[in-house]
């Protein structure tokens, strides 16, 4: 009963607050610790996770741009790629 609680817990966050507990994670902290800071230090935290989930979102729109992109110029050479399937990129 306490895992199906934390799991609607974390369902009902939406993606960017899921995205914040991630990165709070990768800095090793809790959102606790992070209340329990100085107001300086907190604020300079909270800066920091507001430019990496810019960053995560930026990288993940151009993802997406290069994948519509893909998808253009396979359908203009008469390929189709079923939606939600993977797009096949060139080669770096």
């Amino acid at each position: 009963e306490a895992a199906y609680a934390e799991f609607r817990e974390y369902m009902d966050k939406s993606p960017a607050e899921r995205m914040r507990d991630v990165i709070l994670r990768e800095m090793g902290l809790t959102e606790e610790q992070l209340e329990a800071l100085p107001p300086e230090q907190r604020e300079a935290v909270e800066k920091e996770i507001a430019a990496r989930i810019s960053e995560r979102l930026l990288l993940q729109a151009e993802r997406e741009l290069e994948a519509a992109s893909r998808r253009i110029e396979l359908a203009v050479r008469g390929v189709t790629v079923p939606p939600g399937e993977e797009v096949p990129l060139p080669p770096l």
